[in-house]
């Protein structure tokens, strides 16, 4: 978007063409000249401005179109999960597979979203580490990225995952990262810090907590 007026924009200036009686010029401009010259660099800076209010408005109309896509993108999972069943990992698909695949029920799997949908929005504090449940049950977690950050900024970041000690034997959490190289879900690698029950859970038994 333009926003500046250039000297280019403007009517060239003419040539003086006021003369003495003996012929010979003075350098200086007639009145018509004047009046001319006035009301052709009047029309100029209006077209420019009425150009530089289009641009506006098709900016506008640009940051509105985004908002919208951008929140009808915060509406869709970017991931879907299957809970573990007797120790075994839990499955995750992305949700472009879950879309294209019509032919698979899908059935049992959950949505994972970025941000919670409004309508299940739930103020929770996150919760101490050694309370969270390991028996394989998915919730979400709080953690201090070594590697394979869920954001890409400094401090902890909140993903989702799992462990199984119940089950296993072994005190070892299991959650999900992001390669930020090539752009998909992988295993993270850090230390849990704070958990939370997933959307689904806490919205279903109205916990909350602070």
């Amino acid at each position: 978007m333009t926003t500046d007026t250039k000297v280019a924009d403007l009517p060239e200036l003419p040539k003086p063409d006021w003369t003495a009686k003996d012929g010979v010029s003075e350098g200086v401009y007639s009145a018509t000249q004047v009046r001319e010259f006035g009301m052709a660099c009047y029309q100029a800076a209006l077209a420019r401005q009425e150009a530089v209010e289009d641009d506006i408005i098709a900016a506008a109309e640009l940051r509105g179109y985004r908002r919208r896509q951008e929140e009808e993108a915060a509406q869709e999972p970017v991931a879907w999960y299957l809970p573990s069943e007797d120790g075994y990992d839990s499955c995750f698909r992305d949700h472009r597979t879950i879309t294209s695949c019509t032919g698979n029920p899908w059935a049992g799997w959950i949505p994972l979203y970025a941000a919670p949908p409004a309508a299940q929005a739930v103020d929770l504090e996150p919760l101490p580490i050694d309370t969270a449940p390991r028996d394989g049950s998915m919730v979400r977690l709080l953690v201090e990225f070594t590697d394979h950050a869920t954001e890409d900024k400094d401090g902890p970041a909140w993903t989702i995952g799992a462990n199984s000690l119940d089950n296993t034997g072994e005190d070892l959490w299991q959650f999900a990262g992001w390669c930020w190289e090539h752009d998909h879900f992988t295993e993270g690698k850090g230390t849990p810090v704070s958990w939370l029950p997933l959307i689904d859970q806490q919205a279903g038994k109205g916990v909350r907590h602070g």
